[in-house]
């Protein structure tokens, strides 16, 4: 029974992760950047 109590939690966790990053779109936008810049940074 924990197996299955444990499993439905991880389900929960990942479905509010998921909410969290469809509903801030913008979080992704500044991603970008900063990826592009550490590119920079290690050239």
């Amino acid at each position: 029974m924990t197996i299955f109590k444990d499993r439905k939690k991880i389900a929960r966790e990942y479905k509010e992760r998921l909410e969290k990053l469809t509903a801030s779109k913008e979080p992704k936008t500044f991603r970008g950047p900063k990826k592009k810049r550490d590119k920079n940074l290690t050239i």
